[in-house]
């Protein structure tokens, strides 16, 4: 599912280079699919692969903690 969700990025934003924003938790599970995620674009979009620079500095906030996230909040 994150390969997917990096290779649509990749996709839609065509770029030589990019810099990923993640949520901390997930750190491990995005850096895993990026060389295959970068592959697969450069084959689809018959470029070289691209850059991906993943942001050790800043993460994306974490998810919500509670079971109705999407609930309107009152």
């Amino acid at each position: 599912m994150q390969e997917l969700c990096v290779l649509q990025c990749l996709l839609r934003l065509k770029e030589p280079s990019v810099l990923l924003r993640c949520r901390k938790e997930d750190l491990h599970l995005v850096e895993h699919v990026l060389d295959s995620a970068a592959q697969e674009y450069a084959d689809k979009a018959n470029v070289d692969p691209t850059e991906i620079i993943v942001d050790n500095q800043v993460y994306l906030p974490p998810g919500p903690s509670h079971h109705n996230a999407h609930d309107i909040y009152w």
